[in-house]
């Protein structure tokens, strides 16, 4: 415990110097605990050993279907969620959300998209969509998104051959 109770008195004093300096100090590689902080946080990235690649968007009748391929390079077996937002031009929030998780074994590499022939898409929602934004989160809680893709609405209704 009073590694870690250097590390954070260090991560307190540079944030404290930070807000009286107008930029943030350079940190003492010498400090006490400097290096395991920097080694625990990249232990700790969820995205590690998860790599995406060879995103495509694809018409599936009432849907539109995305596709990634998910490489699990590491040891552990990941949840991975994938998050489509469907915005339309009345504001920032998105119209509708999808979701689709599973699980990813190590050393496996999988086409993965979303369930039931891919987010549905109603007349109305193809008519009026003007984004579609697709994000991936790997683990589960405390984890953030990231974005993999991300498609106009011209680009979706092109698609779907509209």
């Amino acid at each position: 415990m009073p590694r870690r109770r250097a590390v954070l008195a260090a991560l307190g004093v540079s944030v404290g110097l930070a807000g009286c300096l107008d930029e943030p100090p350079d940190l003492d590689p010498q400090l006490p605990g400097f290096e395991d902080a920097n080694e625990s946080a990249e232990e700790s990235d969820p995205f590690a050993g998860i790599v995406f690649s060879d995103e495509t968007l694809r018409d599936s009748g009432a849907a539109v279907d995305f596709r990634v391929t998910a490489d699990n390079t590491g040891n552990e077996r990941q949840s991975i969620t994938l998050r489509a937002f469907l915005y339309t031009e009345s504001g920032s929030d998105p119209l509708r959300t999808v979701d689709r998780v599973f699980d990813l074994r190590p050393g496996v590499e999988e086409r993965v998209g979303f369930r039931d022939g891919g987010i549905r898409l109603s007349q109305s929602v193809r008519t009026r969509l003007t984004r579609l934004v697709i994000n991936a989160k790997v683990g589960n809680f405390g984890t953030n998104f990231q974005e993999l893709a991300s498609y106009s609405g011209e680009d979706v209704r092109a698609v779907v051959g509209e």
